[in-house]
């Protein structure tokens, strides 16, 4: 006879307020069965949050760069069929253009003692803020993912 593998569990609230994208976001996800609802959940938490777990959990850098990777992959087949399913364009990659990435003069490119490393999330939740209008809900996903 087979152990049961233990199962984890999460419990989450979420109730943002009516006009908010988040609440655009759960309208939609509303519409499904709870099964399906699970799982598209789940794939959503681990296409973008695994790498951040095995990091935090100290995986090793070999195993983290190949997480990281195919988490990336996963992301981009997502937006591929983003894209798709709302017949928008993918933005090609024209000769002669080069892009440059804004540039934070407060910030040091190596860390040191008085300048750590970034937060990956912490940029993220900073890059995401303008289009959530909602501040307590800003608060709670904070809270939930660090």
């Amino acid at each position: 006879m087979s152990k049961a593998r233990p199962r984890k569990s999460l419990s989450l609230r979420l109730q943002p307020y009516a006009d908010s994208p988040l609440a655009e976001v759960i309208d939609y996800l509303n519409t499904f069965e709870k099964e399906d609802l699970n799982r598209k959940i789940g794939d959503i938490l681990v296409m973008c949050l695994l790498p951040y777990a095995r990091l935090h959990a100290n995986e090793l850098e070999a195993d983290l760069r190949i997480t990281c990777l195919e988490a990336c992959d996963a992301m981009d087949k997502h937006a591929s069929t983003m894209r798709q399913a709302l017949r928008v364009p993918q933005l090609q990659f024209q000769p002669g253009f080069v892009s440059t990435p804004a540039i934070d003069a407060s910030r040091s490119p190596v860390p040191t003692q008085d300048n750590a490393a970034p937060d990956p999330v912490d940029d993220q939740a900073q890059t995401l803020r303008p289009v959530i209008q909602d501040k307590d809900s800003i608060e709670a996903v904070d809270q939930l993912f660090g």
